[in-house]
């Protein structure tokens, strides 16, 4: 019974602050995120209905604002599934040039393990494809 309120060894307490000290540096790193850009040669109204276009095929839409060329959509809607938000905001470089703007943000959990990361580059490059009219990679996908 005595062996209940003995101290814990030393090694103990190291491995533990070894841990909450692990611990604290990760956080920082777990929640951030970086904001990813592309430029397309199109208008800018051609450039904000395609990628209204696209995340309304895959996504789903949570906000849309034209006149300022922003809205927000959410993907891993499933249980199983890491939910994202991504912010996009669609700028005129040119009277032919636009820049997307997209920031995906996690909405629960510590790691997304580069999914939103993945998320923002399929959105651009589906982007690409509906800019150039080109769907036959998403036609092929619904033929699964």
């Amino acid at each position: 019974m005595r062996w209940l309120f003995r101290r814990p060894l030393a090694a103990d307490r190291v491995v533990t602050w070894l841990t909450w000290i692990g611990l604290a540096l990760l956080i920082p790193f777990a929640s951030s995120a970086k904001s990813k850009q592309a430029i397309f040669d199109a208008p800018h109204a051609d450039v904000f209905a395609a990628c209204l276009k696209v995340a309304a095929r895959e996504y789903a839409i949570v906000h849309s604002d034209a006149p300022s060329g922003t809205f927000t959509f959410r993907r891993g809607t499933g249980k199983l599934a890491i939910p994202f938000t991504v912010g996009v905001v669609v700028e005129q470089i040119e009277a032919t040039q636009a820049r997307v703007t997209a920031n995906a943000q996690k909405e629960k959990g510590m790691f997304g393990w580069g999914k939103g990361s993945r998320t923002v580059k399929r959105f651009f490059s589906a982007v690409r494809r509906e800019l150039k009219g080109d769907d036959s990679s998403h036609d092929n996908q619904n033929a699964r």
